[in-house]
């Protein structure tokens, strides 16, 4: 971030519209730690604050990784973990929500994960994920006044995403289990 309002500046006389910032993080045992979800997103604010600033678009792009042995499970909680981060710091720093594009991680099962998905569990994690960040979204764009309501939207919003996520694994689960129960019988 050291010199980047001066970089800004001249990336916009030279025509740009859009900048991209990218925060990396990995799934093990102990990670992401707090300290590095933290960190990124206080980084990707700042970063954000300044390309507004200088009348541009920041592309933010907090990337869990999908290298690794998590389970798809996993990898939503730790990106649910790292977007909700973002969001409060990007309010913290001031930024237009809506003039921004966030560019999120697909939520996928780690790349040595012996836990592999369907094309339609990918589908709805992404889509129980962006609909929970458009919705948290809106809370933080209408509610930044009165804290006590918005904290109680929120939470009713991520515990709405779990249980979609979980009805669907439960269908998922019900589904793979009637057509062995009808051999049986």
């Amino acid at each position: 971030l050291d010199g980047l309002r001066e970089r800004l500046k001249e990336y916009y006389k030279l025509g740009a519209k859009f900048t991209k910032w990218r925060g990396v993080y990995i799934i093990k045992k102990d990670f992401p730690s707090k300290l590095s979800i933290q960190s990124n997103a206080h980084a990707l604010a700042r970063y954000s604050a300044l390309v507004q600033e200088n009348n541009m678009v920041p592309i933010v792009e907090p990337e869990v990784l999908m290298d690794g042995e998590h389970s798809a499970k996993e990898c939503a909680e730790k990106t649910s973990e790292v977007i909700k981060k973002c969001f409060e710091e990007l309010i913290l720093h001031k930024v237009d929500l809506k003039g921004i594009i966030l560019k999120p991680n697909m939520i996928l099962p780690g790349n040595k994960s012996k836990d592999k998905i369907s094309k339609e569990e990918i589908a709805t994690y992404g889509q129980v994920q962006e609909r929970k960040n458009q919705l948290l979204g809106l809370i933080n764009d209408n509610l930044s006044e009165h804290p006590q309501e918005s904290d109680q939207l929120k939470e009713i919003v991520e515990d709405w995403a779990e249980l979609k996520i979980e009805a669907f694994q439960n269908r998922r689960s019900w589904v793979r289990a009637t057509p062995t129960e009808s051999v049986k019988s």
